[in-house]
């Protein structure tokens, strides 16, 4: 996180500090209340995946520049940026893990579900317990949750499976 604010000009001695909070709602938020989904397809059985995700940088500019019109100043954008490259870098290091009832040998098709009401709770109570402002927390959940659907991937199905043809769907998580 601390890198997406250095590179778009975001310097200060608070930026360490918000970069380590941010993470640490991220780190909660995405492990515990995003759910993965996927669309399979392989060989008859039952499976656990693992993949990659593939995270737009577009996406998460729009998702936080438009969140983050409720500040005025020179630095609101240049701080949107800052966190939507963070999130943005966050999700490269983010694993799918998935279990998969009807494929056991095969790849799937992720897509990222958020959940806003968990978001939200989750940054306005770490931001206030060090006296960051609501209105900050809000819009980086908000910005986050429009961020995450638009993340897609790729997974990778192993375990027993038969000759059949199979195709179905997986549920899991993040890690």
């Amino acid at each position: 996180m601390l890198g997406g604010f250095t590179s778009s000009g975001c310097v200060g001695p608070e930026i360490p500090r918000l970069s380590l909070m941010i993470s640490e709602c991220l780190l909660q938020y995405l492990t515990s209340n995003v759910t993965v989904t996927t669309i399979d397809t392989g060989m008859a059985g039952s499976g656990v995946g693992i993949g990659i995700l593939v995270p737009n940088i577009q996406s998460a500019i729009i998702a936080m520049t438009s969140n983050f019109a409720v500040f005025s100043g020179p630095m609101a954008t240049p701080m949107a940026i800052g966190v939507a490259t963070g999130l943005y870098q966050t999700m490269f290091t983010a694993t799918p893990n998935t279990n998969h009832a009807t494929v056991g040998i095969g790849t799937g098709v992720c897509s990222l579900i958020p959940n806003s009401g968990m978001s939200k709770s989750i940054f306005i109570s770490k931001f206030e317990s060090i006296g960051y402002s609501k209105q900050l927390a809000n819009s980086i959940s908000s910005g986050v949750d429009m961020f995450i659907p638009t993340v897609i991937g790729t997974v990778v199905i192993a375990g027993p499976a038969t000759t059949s043809p199979s195709a179905g769907v997986g549920i899991g998580n993040l890690v």
